[in-house]
């Protein structure tokens, strides 16, 4: 067969994409009040968690032993850093922190809590870009990094 006999075929199948695009181009809203739909929210929290799992496996990130770590330490750290939009006993966010989307979790819920300490250490140090989490790794250093990872961890044990 000929291969011009299927070009209105093709033809049609591009006017139909460009009417699909421009339509979609149209309604897309890149407001911070819109839910984004499932199809987008699972798309970013596979890219989420694959972006945190390479990059605790990417640096050698050695854990401290649980007595280097000063969870008094980090809950002052959490207190500059955190409490904005987590709030001040990490399991009720701030109105700022449900405003983000995603929202902000409570750092006791399971949900945090099943991280392993170097993807938290990832997670405080590097941040997750268009999430509003930040990263602090410029102005923490490590060791304060790792103290609020214990203070993080310690939320989960108290009421």
């Amino acid at each position: 067969m000929n291969n011009g006999t299927h070009r209105p075929i093709y033809i049609a199948i591009a006017i139909v994409l460009v009417i699909f695009f421009i339509y979609k181009a149209w309604t897309f809203h890149l407001s911070a009040l819109d839910e984004p739909g499932r199809v987008t929210t699972f798309l970013a929290t596979v890219a989420k968690r694959f972006y945190i799992w390479r990059e605790a496996r990417r640096e050698v990130h050695s854990v401290p032993a649980a007595s280097a770590m000063d969870a008094s330490d980090g809950e002052m750290t959490y207190g500059m850093d955190c409490e904005t939009c987590h709030g001040k006993d990490g399991r009720t966010p701030t109105e700022i922190g449900r405003s983000l989307y995603p929202r902000s979790p409570s750092l006791a819920s399971e949900r945090v809590q099943r991280w392993s300490d170097a993807d938290l250490f990832v997670i405080i140090k590097y941040g997750i870009r268009h999430t509003g989490m930040p990263g602090f790794g410029r102005s923490e250093k490590d060791q304060q990094i790792w103290n609020l990872v214990r203070f993080v961890r310690g939320l989960r044990k108290t009421p």
